[in-house]
């Protein structure tokens, strides 16, 4: 199931639609797309009637070189994320040290042996709570755990909706608002 995205102008929504399109890379005939056995085979069983430019001409076109623009933008993008989440696993782990007076060692050992990615689903799938959310859940600092940042618009991408939903729901479960501060 498709998992919404927030769009800030239509302009992007446009950016979104081709993107998705050259992804699905569905049957039809569409205007921009590249050929395609498949598409090729339509326009012929269609009789020539709105066929495509041979499809040399495409993959050198405008909507080819956007497309891989778009793709390297997103590889870029989602790096950055990965990156952007790795850092704050470490200051996770710094703060939960610093401000709550835990040491998260299996949780070090973990980012170490699987990375911050892996880590995070893995705790957040888990059919219980790992013993460092425990521990920051008594200490009323869950706005420390891996599954709050899970949550957080900024990684949104980077976990499936499943994942998300884990993480929230065992958030909810110890009675955690994204909307408090520290301590509540």
């Amino acid at each position: 199931m498709p998992s919404p995205v927030p769009c800030l102008d239509a302009d992007s929504l446009g950016w979104i639609e081709e993107a998705a399109l050259l992804r699905l890379d569905p049957p039809l005939n569409l205007r921009g797309m590249a050929a395609s056995p498949l598409r090729e085979r339509l326009s012929a069983l269609r009789g020539g009637r709105g066929a495509l430019p041979p499809t040399d001409t495409i993959r050198r076109g405008p909507i080819a070189q956007w497309h891989h623009q778009v793709m390297d933008d997103d590889a870029e993008a989602r790096s950055a994320q990965e990156a952007a989440f790795g850092s704050a696993m470490k200051e996770i782990y710094r703060r939960a040290k610093a401000e709550a007076g835990y040491t998260a060692t299996y949780f070090a050992q973990m980012l170490s042996e699987h990375g911050p990615l892996m880590t995070a689903r893995r705790l957040a799938l888990s059919t219980k709570p790992s013993e460092g959310f425990t521990a920051l859940w008594e200490r009323h600092r869950l706005d420390l755990t891996v599954e709050a940042h899970m949550i957080q618009g900024r990684f949104a991408l980077l976990f499936t909706e499943e994942e998300r939903d884990a993480a929230s729901r065992r958030l909810e479960e110890y009675g955690y608002r994204p909307d408090c501060s520290p301590g509540e």
